[in-house]
């Protein structure tokens, strides 16, 4: 087996293990909504996952590790990669009216997009907005001051409510969770003939209409945790 077979392999799973979290973390943001759930509801699931045992290591093995594999090998793909869903000038190939042409260059696509939007959120929301702990609450900053909760659950719900109460910041994630939903489940789709899952033409079909749904089913959750309010 060669090399590069091995590490596109590794690639795929670690691309697998990405969805199942992006399912989990978009359910969970959707119940900050009212809609949802609310304040309660959300705090009480950030607390229980901020009280989980070894959560740094969790979230270094389960998470930033594959998430780092994705990215690197992803990276070697977009370089290594040959695109003919745009018009040309002749001297190479334009396949535009292939629909799995254009999903190919819109999967590299939105791979770069998150490349920068994955840093600018963890960024956002773990480091430059994260609650602090100040005695026995915790404490966050607002347009109108610092506020605090009993709880980091709590606190982090607040701060969710505060970021989304600015429109661009709206619009910026809705284009971040588009962009993920998208890339997401077509790269499902993919993995599902990369592993030998769906390889007749109708079990394709059958795939791509079962990812498209999750896609938009997901995508709302997402959207509901950024215009819930």
């Amino acid at each position: 087996m060669s090399g590069d077979f091995f590490w596109r392999r590794v690639q795929s799973l670690a691309g697998l293990g990405l969805v199942v979290f992006l399912f989990f973390h978009l359910w969970t943001n959707a119940s900050a909504s009212p809609w949802w759930g609310g304040e309660n509801v959300y705090a009480a699931a950030v607390n229980r996952i901020h009280a989980m045992p070894f959560l740094g290591w969790i979230e270094v093995g389960l998470l930033a590790l594959p998430l780092l594999i994705h990215t690197l090998w992803g990276i070697v793909y977009l370089y290594s990669s040959s695109y003919n869903a745009f018009p040309t000038d002749g001297s190479a190939p334009a396949l535009p009216e292939y629909p799995r042409n254009r999903a190919y260059t819109w999967q590299r696509l939105t791979a770069v997009l998150l490349i920068f939007g994955i840093a600018a959120h963890v960024a956002h929301m773990r480091w430059m907005e994260a609650p602090q702990a100040v005695s026995n609450e915790f404490e966050i900053q607002t347009a109108a001051g610092a506020v605090r909760a009993s709880s980091f659950g709590s606190a982090v719900w607040k701060m969710v409510q505060e970021n989304f109460r600015s429109l661009p910041i709206q619009v910026l994630y809705t284009l971040f969770v588009w962009t993920a939903v998208y890339h997401a489940f077509n790269g499902l789709w993919t993995f599902l003939i990369t592993w030998g899952v769906t390889l007749s033409a109708h079990a394709q079909n059958v795939s791509r209409i079962v990812t498209r749904l999750l896609m938009i089913g997901l995508g709302f959750l997402g959207f509901l945790a950024i215009w819930g309010w």
